[in-house]
């Protein structure tokens, strides 16, 4: 039977790719679903809540001078105020190593090293998890970590604790970016986008769980912790936790893939035929091989090389840019417009409500963080498969720029002279400005307009 399959695949000279699997089993089944599910729980939760620590273990709490005969405004710095007394109502770096004012800039700084480690670590992580595997990728990096921490939750040194958040932002690319292709990689081709909406809520529903976390436990050392330690319940499920089958077949181990193809279950519960699924395996690595043969070596150069490609390019880059500096096209667009109004109330009410100005800071940046899932979506529909990785890359590079940068903006809100409402219009107009440039994203991504690109890439 197997030959017969054989030579009917090669009497229609078809193409094979690893999607073909999922005419023969499930494309979301029990067995995936497990998977996706614990990876949310057990890497998801201690991943994005790294970035909320920023916001609570390194941010700067309430704070007014206590100079006899100089008055300053509550959390402000002025001339000639040589003492200032923190009043809470959490504790962090900066109010245990005294980091404001004219110190401010090393507060600054201990946030800029976490996001300057995420950019180096977006450089190595994918290779190293396309050498590796997912799954020795996922658990050497959760590793990396875990240690640097819960070291960092000891450390009663700046410069130490700056290189510790160094190598845990490095280390947060090689857990967050292979996990969400891992679990891509599991399900089907019509079940991805589901897959990907559900990767995002679990980082959106952490989010406002951190903060309420937070909220009672406001030391800054047991908050890293709380933070770190759940990324160890991943180490116990060694043995049981799979590799992406896709890996598996790109690196000749088709006997361990078709394993683990099988677990998924039979399409409509059908059951699966081996002999079948085993050649199909091989067809699919020989077709691999041949196109690797064939394919052209693609760069981020090619991102520029058309007008058309150069202006999606440039956007999307200040999409990716915007996002860590604090219909898909339609909801990314209203999304950056609320974030940019609630700025502007902000800027109404921090003066006579700081509660209130609390309030909107928070769900600005949940709306922010709402966008995560488009600005993806977008720059893998906006891009021919040949380029999608490199353009994902490329925006991720261009929001740790974003991420490095923005510590220095609202630090500039505590120098004498600026208030909050320096920073505050800063990233409102960024915010603006985002939801406005998305009118020049086609709505229906590359294909809708690929023939004009490839005109004007031949000419």
């Amino acid at each position: 039977m197997a030959e017969s399959v054989r030579a009917r695949s090669e009497d229609e000279k078809r193409t094979f790719e690893f999607d073909d699997i999922f005419e023969h089993v499930s494309s979301f089944g029990r067995y995936q679903i497990i998977w996706l599910v614990f990876t949310g729980f057990v890497l998801i939760f201690p991943v994005t809540t790294q970035f909320t620590l920023l916001v609570f273990a390194n941010g700067t709490p309430g704070f007014h001078c206590v100079t006899p005969n100089v008055t300053c405004d509550p959390k402000k710095c002025c001339d000639g105020c040589t003492s200032y007394v923190f009043d809470g109502p959490f504790t962090s770096t900066v109010s245990e190593w005294n980091l404001i004012c004219d110190r401010g800039f090393l507060g600054a700084t201990l946030q800029s090293c976490f996001f300057a480690g995420m950019l180096i670590g977006s450089f190595v992580t994918g290779m190293i998890s396309d050498a590796w595997g997912r799954k020795k990728c996922i658990f050497f990096f959760d590793a990396i970590m875990i240690i640097a921490g819960v070291a960092s939750a000891f450390v009663h040194s700046i410069p130490l604790f700056a290189t510790l958040r160094f190598i845990l932002g490095f280390s947060l690319p090689g857990v967050m970016l292979p996990q969400y292709i891992y679990v891509m990689e599991l399900v089907g081709p019509s079940k991805r986008t589901a897959a990907g909406n559900l990767e995002f809520l679990f980082h959106n529903g952490f989010q406002p769980l951190f903060v309420g976390i937070a909220y009672f436990l406001r030391d800054w050392r047991m908050l890293i912790l709380a933070s770190t330690v759940p990324a160890v319940l991943l180490f116990p499920f060694w043995k049981v936790f799979p590799e992406s089958p896709r890996w598996l077949i790109a690196h000749d181990h088709l006997d361990e893939a078709q394993s683990i193809i099988e677990s998924f279950g039979g399409k409509e519960k059908k059951p699966i035929n081996s002999e079948v699924l085993k050649v199909l395996l091989e067809d699919i690595r020989r077709d691999q091989l041949e196109r690797e043969r064939e394919a052209k070596k693609y760069t981020p150069i090619d991102l520029f090389r058309s007008p058309k490609m150069r202006k999606w390019t440039a956007i999307m880059c200040y999409q990716w840019y915007e996002m860590l500096l604090f219909g898909r096209r339609a909801c990314h667009s209203i999304t950056m417009f609320l974030v940019g109004i609630t700025f502007v109330v902000v800027l109404v009410l921090y003066k006579e409500s700081p509660m209130a100005t609390t309030a909107l800071s928070i769900c600005g940046y949940l709306l922010i963080d709402c966008t995560w899932i488009s600005v993806y979506l977008i720059t893998s529909e906006l891009y021919p498969t040949v380029l999608r990785n490199t353009a994902q890359g490329t925006g991720s590079m261009t929001a740790r720029v974003g991420g490095i940068l923005a510590p220095y903006v609202a630090l500039m809100g505590q120098l004498p002279g600026l208030s909050i409402a320096f920073p505050v219009v800063i990233f409102a107009v960024v915010g603006t400005i985002a939801g406005i440039l998305m009118y020049w994203i086609p709505r229906d991504g590359f294909h809708a307009n690929a023939p004009n690109h490839r005109g004007s890439r031949s000419g």
